[in-house]
């Protein structure tokens, strides 16, 4: 595990009724990353803690795609005992996630800041606060009165995939600035 310079993790529920919805943005952007390197993918699956990974090259640079088998408020518990026995250095793992409190489609990197999405603080608890984190924003763009889980666990809209895909290479250069250690 010492050759990957980057251990990029997204968080989502692993199971196909919710491959597409709000909170598995994390997942499906590490599906689509895969899709840009590989044109069959195959992750594969470690049942000891429960995760998918893929190796990959992103400019050059070695890096492990890792997604939890299991439900998003348990991505820090499985992928956080990986990265543990594994002796893991957290300068190494980047988060990419969901954040309701960003307008859709909006990205922010941060370190450290406080979280209130339960896979954010599956990791704070289970591994550590000092973790890169990128974040997508899910923010409804029409003001609604449907509950937040309803919300964050309902399917994207095509207007709503529309707006992400829109931003996949904006996403894809700030992963690439941040292996490349380059300031964003």
């Amino acid at each position: 595990m010492n050759k990957y310079k980057y251990f990029i993790i997204g968080l989502g529920n692993s199971y196909e009724k919710y491959k597409e919805t709000r909170h598995n943005l994390g997942t499906l952007l590490l599906d689509n990353i895969a899709k840009l390197h590989y044109s069959s993918i195959k992750w594969l699956e470690n049942n000891k803690f429960n995760i998918k990974m893929l190796s990959i090259t992103i400019n050059k640079v070695p890096c492990m795609l890792l997604k939890s088998i299991g439900y998003i408020n348990e991505n820090g518990l499985y992928i956080g005992n990986f990265l543990k026995y594994f002796k893991i250095c957290e300068k190494k793992i980047l988060i990419i996630h969901d954040d309701l409190n960003i307008n859709f489609g909006e990205i922010k990197v941060s370190v450290n800041k406080p979280s209130t999405h339960n896979g954010v603080l599956s990791f704070y608890n289970n591994f550590s606060k000092n973790i890169l984190r990128l974040r997508i924003g899910i923010k409804p763009i029409k003001k609604s009165n449907i509950k937040t889980c309803d919300y964050v666990l309902g399917s994207l809209t095509c207007f709503e995939k529309k707006i992400f895909f829109s931003k996949f290479n904006m996403i894809i250069n700030t992963i690439n600035s941040i292996i490349l250690n380059k300031k964003i």
